[in-house]
């Protein structure tokens, strides 16, 4: 398998505006077909631990990647390092995204893969 190369991110002025407000949390709840429910507290387990279950290799081939960065890499990100998350076999899941994205994600793999 060949090393995901380093992807350039641009450097900018931070935003001046303070945050206001978050909104709260939002719970991830994957059901498969077969019955399999797949749901932590936090969004990135259940985000990562579903895309273990469909394939690392299968998500991977897809090229789906996320602020520049492969959904499956097997390099860490030098910016969004922290934000993925080991899943074995040297590879790492992206998790930078809101629950929202998340969803979207694993709709659109679910799409092209028939999970």
């Amino acid at each position: 398998m060949e090393i995901d190369p380093q992807v350039e991110h641009k450097t900018g002025k931070k935003h001046d505006k303070p945050i206001e407000r978050m909104n709260g949390k939002t719970v991830l709840r994957v059901t498969f077909p077969d019955g399999t429910v797949i749901a932590d507290k936090k969004a990135k387990i259940t985000f990562a631990e579903t895309i273990k279950r469909i394939g690392l290799m299968r998500v991977r081939n897809l090229g789906i990647s996320f602020c520049h960065v492969p959904l499956v890499s097997n390099t860490l990100d030098n910016k969004y390092g922290s934000a993925q998350i080991p899943v074995g076999n040297g590879l790492y899941v992206m998790t930078h995204s809101s629950t929202h994205d998340k969803k979207k994600q694993l709709d659109k793999i679910s799409q092209e893969t028939g999970h």
